[in-house]
């Protein structure tokens, strides 16, 4: 089963927390021990999205080899958000050995979908912030969720692994103090299948 992994709030502010970057560790190695992972989606939103090979793909994909001017223009103008954040090192460039581009807008996971990633029929969701930027972020679990109830693309199998993500236990405006513990799936019914969690409807608010 074709896969694609989104990989969201992987930043570099918080690697002097151990329990962070053991996670950056294991997203990594997941997706190299994965082969049906065949493609690497980094969410771009709130990072500077400037970083190879990342930026460079995606501005092929969707600006140089894209025939739909409207496509082009989106892309342009979804550069030009304002960051807060540095990727991980250890994530960004990490040698994945297959597929990287960045995604921040829905319109892009909704595009995919439906044409250049027709195959893709399990999206994993790695990172940090589960019941934050993963699941309310434009490209979130969330977003996906409405993406399928509401017929916009056909649906897929919504996945991830507990040791490749946690949760922030609460908001500061200094994202180095952030603390963090797993998620409790089970509160948006995700049930664990195979050392995986799916999700098993499309409700996420």
């Amino acid at each position: 089963m074709k896969s694609a992994a989104i990989i969201t709030g992987c930043w570099q502010q918080h690697t002097h927390n151990a329990q962070v970057t053991a996670v950056y560790d294991a997203i990594c190695s997941y997706i190299t021990q994965h082969t049906h992972i065949d493609s690497v989606w980094l969410n771009g939103e709130h990072v500077n999205t400037q970083i190879d090979p990342w930026h460079h793909n995606t501005h092929q994909f969707l600006y140089e080899n894209q025939g739909v001017d409207w496509i082009r223009r989106a892309w342009t103008q979804s550069q030009q958000a304002p960051a807060f954040a540095d990727v991980a090192d250890s994530v960004r460039d990490y040698a994945y050995g297959r597929e990287q581009l960045l995604v921040s807008e829905g319109w892009q996971i909704e595009h995919m979908l439906n044409h250049t990633h027709q195959h893709i029929e399990r999206l994993y969701y790695f990172g940090v912030g589960w019941d934050q930027g993963m699941k309310c972020d434009a490209v979130g679990w969330g977003q996906v969720c409405d993406l399928i109830t509401h017929q916009h693309v056909k649906p897929r199998q919504l996945v991830t692994v507990p040791h490749c993500v946690l949760t922030n236990t609460g908001r500061s405006d200094q994202i180095e103090t952030f603390e963090f513990v797993t998620p409790n799936f089970a509160e948006h019914n995700w049930q664990l299948h195979n050392s995986e969690y799916h999700k098993q409807d499309w409700l996420w608010t």
